[in-house]
């Protein structure tokens, strides 16, 4: 027998299939998504299962507990961070190909905002706004550098603050 539950999240809301009684949970069900053993999500297959091993499931149920929330509530922050760390990752990445490519970047492009996917130049304009709204429809949420060309590759930049000791 399972208890089925709805929650409101950050993220959206979230529906849970709990099983009662000794059986470990093996399926959680998020909003559009199950997660069940052995299986892959792709964005046109919304309620297709994604594989959950026993002991993630277990460690799952842990956090939850001890963290007072959903176990949805846990998957959705754990995604969103992965997400965030993703995304970091990719943008570090843009970022030493432009210090990498910054001659020839600052020959072709120099005051002008270009746009790096991949290693590459996908667009540009003198317009931020202008090229932010083409990059975002050409490729939805990829993170895509996007940054102005200058003369040199990266500023320094240099905060001064007041050193604050202790009065004698």
């Amino acid at each position: 027998m399972k208890k089925v539950r709805e929650t409101k999240t950050p993220y959206r809301t979230a529906r849970a299939e709990i099983p009662l009684g000794d059986e470990p949970q093996r399926e959680i069900r998020t909003h559009g998504l199950r997660l069940e053993r052995d299986s892959q999500l792709s964005p046109s297959e919304g309620n297709k299962p994604i594989t959950v091993p026993p002991n993630v499931v277990e460690e799952l149920n842990e956090i939850a507990k001890w963290e007072g929330l959903s176990v949805e509530q846990v998957v959705g922050e754990a995604v969103f961070h992965y997400a965030s760390q993703v995304r970091r990752r990719k943008i570090d990445a843009e970022a030493e190909a432009y210090k990498r490519k910054h001659p020839r970047l600052r020959a072709k492009y120099l005051g002008q905002y270009i746009a790096m996917h991949n290693g590459r130049v996908v667009d540009c304009d003198r317009d931020l706004s202008l090229l932010y709204n083409r990059v975002r429809k050409r490729f939805g949420r990829i993170p895509v550098l996007m940054r102005l060309v200058e003369e040199v590759a990266e500023r320094v930049l240099v905060f001064r603050s007041p050193r604050l000791e202790p009065m004698e």
